[in-house]
């Protein structure tokens, strides 16, 4: 939810317009969860969500799509985009 939240926003110029976004961001996923911000931030939402973004590599993600008819059943667009993120991120850091 923060990766979909986030990847569609221009990287803030400032500082503290950024420190905004984030905490807007996972405030939005708090919400779904039932959780607190400080929660969702340090157990459900992957350090890299918030590294790939203030690089602004984060909106690659929105490009990502699947082909394979099998993942299509068990997860949505967006969570089939995350998880090739994940891989990718992964991959290059290995």
């Amino acid at each position: 939810m923060a990766v979909e939240a986030l990847a569609a926003l221009e990287v803030a110029a400032t500082k503290r317009e950024l420190n905004r976004q984030l905490n807007e961001a996972i405030d939005a996923v708090a919400a779904k969860l039932v959780n607190t911000r400080a929660v969702c931030r340090s157990s459900y939402i992957h350090p890299a969500v918030f590294e790939d973004f203030q690089s602004g590599m984060l909106r690659d993600v929105l490009k990502l799509k699947s082909k394979s008819e099998r993942l299509q059943q068990w997860l949505d667009e967006e969570e089939i985009r995350v998880l090739r993120w994940l891989k990718r991120r992964s991959a290059a850091a290995a």
